[in-house]
């Protein structure tokens, strides 16, 4: 079960590295546009590892689904560990939502520049990710 968190972590890390190492390499304006789609291709990929949350958990693979849920009582089958990863999917997104405006009110505080936006938020997910206790 370890390599799968730890597969898990790569596969971040190597998002966030191609995020701002290939993608966003050169500081630019983020249009609307651009923000639709970015967010439906990291909306894509949530949706995608609920497919493999499911056949992972449908045919034991790396062992998901063998271990009794505290919680429940019984093992997760593909269907509940899916329902579970979408319902926590679904909860987080609805409150991320007020992060908008709070990033709204700091970049108009501190008066960052369009063209430095993403970077900052990037920098500043990446800061908070590592070094919230």
């Amino acid at each position: 079960m370890i390599w799968v968190w730890i597969g898990f972590i790569v596969y971040v890390l190597l998002m966030l590295a191609l995020d701002l190492g290939v993608f966003h390499r050169k500081a630019h304006v983020v249009s609307v546009k651009e923000a639709v789609s970015w967010s439906a291709v990291w909306i894509a990929m949530g949706l995608a590892f609920a497919v493999f949350v499911y056949f992972g958990y449908e045919n034991n693979w790396f062992g998901l689904g063998t271990a009794i849920d505290p919680v429940d009582g019984f093992a997760n089958r593909g269907s509940t560990a899916t329902e579970k990863y979408l319902t926590g999917y679904v909860v987080e997104k609805s409150l991320s939502v007020d992060n908008i405006f709070v990033i709204a009110m700091i970049f108009g505080f501190f008066a960052v520049p369009p063209l430095y936006q993403h970077r900052v938020l990037f920098w500043g997910s990446w800061a908070h990710c590592c070094c919230a206790a």
